[in-house]
């Protein structure tokens, strides 16, 4: 199997923030939060940390 690369590592850790950000919004909106784009920037950071935290373990994992 192929290491990633560091351009491949930016484009999984951006495609992780996406979906993250997705649940993030969708669950605010689920709770009748109303417009999350007031919080963009809030909501992009945590989707961000979610996804950092994600390659972490699996890089933790990948070492077992």
């Amino acid at each position: 199997m192929p290491s990633n690369t560091p351009n491949d590592d930016w484009g999984i850790r951006d495609e992780l923030a996406a979906t993250f950000m997705q649940a993030l919004i969708t669950g605010r909106m689920a709770a009748g939060h109303g417009e999350p784009s007031s919080e963009a920037k809030v909501w992009a950071g945590k989707a961000y940390a979610l996804a950092d935290a994600f390659l972490e373990t699996r890089e933790d994992d990948a070492k077992q």
